[in-house]
C-alpha cells in the first residue's frame, strides 16, 4: 500500500444534513427575487421545480418537473432564454428567471417530447436547497 493519504478511508453518513423548501412561487418571465433559506450557511445544492397545480400537457397536479438552469435554444429570431438561475448565498437563495419564461416537455400522447411554454396558472416554481 502507499499509506493512508493514497488510501482515504470514507465515512459513511449522510451528504447532507440540512434541507429547506421555499413557498411556491408564481412563474413570472425576467424576474429575480430572494427567499431566506434558514441553513446554517450557504447552501452546497440547490434545484428548482415546476409543479403542476392544474392538469396540462400530460402531467398531473402534484408532478414535479426539475428545471434545468440557463437553457437556452434557437428559434427563428434568435437565441431564445428560459428558465431559472439560483444564487447560493449564506442567508438566502436569489433567484433570476429567463427572459422567455420556463419550458418543459410535454408528456401527452401525440405530443411526448416537443417542448412548450406551461401556462403559468397551472404551475407554480418550488426551490430546493441542501447543505
Amino acid at each position: 500500500t502507499q499509506g493512508a493519504a493514497a488510501n482515504p478511508q470514507w465515512t459513511a453518513g449522510p451528504a447532507f444534513t440540512e434541507s429547506f423548501e421555499s413557498a411556491e412561487i408564481a412563474l413570472v418571465s425576467q424576474t429575480t427575487d430572494t427567499v431566506a433559506h434558514g441553513l446554517s450557511g450557504p447552501p452546497l445544492l440547490s434545484m428548482a421545480y415546476l409543479r403542476c397545480k392544474t392538469a396540462e400537457y400530460g402531467y398531473s397536479v402534484g408532478d414535479e418537473i426539475s428545471q434545468s438552469q440557463d437553457t437556452n435554444h434557437f428559434e427563428s429570431g434568435g437565441w431564445q432564454w428560459h428558465n431559472v438561475s439560483i444564487a447560493l448565498g449564506a442567508t438566502e437563495l436569489r433567484y433570476v428567471t429567463g427572459l422567455h419564461g420556463f419550458l418543459i416537455f410535454r408528456a401527452d400522447a401525440g405530443n411526448i417530447g416537443r417542448e412548450v411554454a406551461p401556462t403559468s396558472a397551472n404551475w407554480r416554481l418550488v426551490l430546493r436547497a441542501w447543505r
